[in-house]
């Protein structure tokens, strides 16, 4: 990316923006101007390069990223960042054959994690319907999240992945009917055990504890799932899942616990062996 990034002035009246405090709206503008951003919005940076160039302590810079992340902002794990819509802003004509090459570029060199599936859901969203060719699949960025599975979009592994283990999830029993979902939190845990493909069955039961979310929503991102299945302990994650499913958080609840995961796991406090027993 060239020596120089786009500032849009309407920024200033945004009224998120407005209401951040000094040193969160010098954070925000750095995410998007420092040398390093480039513009598919996803990006290393060490916290330390951070702390340097910014000129703010690490516990303003770490708190400033777990609201950015709140407000589906920016997102920043395993030393990489993702500005969803630094893309948005700077794409011009992102289906032309440079800006292509350049975000398949950018995006290919950026390891296997969780925030690489979640770039390509919010790439493929920018695609209009008459130029579904463009959007692109797991293999073009080179994230491998499901080594065993090729299909031509996100969506569509997501939703085969899900519709797959939803029916390796309900076995047909001594009758002949469909066994119904898990009603407890160790039925879960017990079908997780079962399950081959671990992070479809999250995905499931993400769509069964919180149906009225995802009736109006797109499926839980599957390559997402897939990152938090190997970084956390699955007992913990289920169980964070079905205690939370009593009382919904108002937005996406794979990104409510996903940050709760996040939170505890910079504390030290994740997988202490604390259950819920439904």
């Amino acid at each position: 990316m060239a020596d120089y990034r786009q500032v849009h002035t309407k920024m200033w009246t945004d009224e998120w923006f407005l209401e951040l405090e000094p040193e969160a709206k010098l954070l925000w503008i750095y995410l998007f101007s420092n040398k390093r951003a480039c513009l598919s919005g996803l990006y290393d940076i060490p916290m330390r390069v951070i702390m340097f160039e910014a000129g703010l302590p690490r516990e303003a810079i770490e708190r400033n990223l777990e609201m950015f992340a709140e407000a589906g902002k920016a997102f920043y794990e395993d030393g990489w960042v993702l500005i969803p819509k630094l893309m948005r802003y700077n794409a011009n004509g992102i289906t032309g054959p440079k800006i292509q090459a350049n975000l398949r570029s950018d995006v290919f060199a950026a390891p296997n994690i969780p925030l690489k599936g979640r770039w390509l859901d919010e790439y493929n969203a920018l695609i209009p319907a008459d130029k579904i060719e463009y959007r692109m699949a797991e293999a073009d960025i080179g994230y491998n999240a499901m080594p065993d599975m090729v299909l031509d979009t996100v969506s569509d592994r997501v939703s085969d992945a899900v519709s797959r283990e939803q029916n390796n999830t309900e076995q047909h029993n001594t009758n002949g009917a469909n066994a119904p979902a898990p009603t407890t939190l160790p039925e879960w845990q017990t079908g997780y055990s079962e399950a081959s493909n671990k992070a479809g069955y999250v995905g499931l039961m993400f769509k069964t504890l919180y149906r009225s979310y995802y009736e109006n929503h797109k499926p839980p991102n599957y390559g997402f799932i897939a990152g938090l299945v190997k970084k956390h302990d699955p007992d913990y994650m289920l169980s964070l899942v079905w205690q939370h499913s009593a009382r919904p958080p108002s937005g996406d609840p794979l990104r409510f616990v996903s940050g709760i995961l996040s939170k505890e796991t910079k504390a030290g406090t994740t997988g202490t062996g604390w259950k819920i027993h439904g």
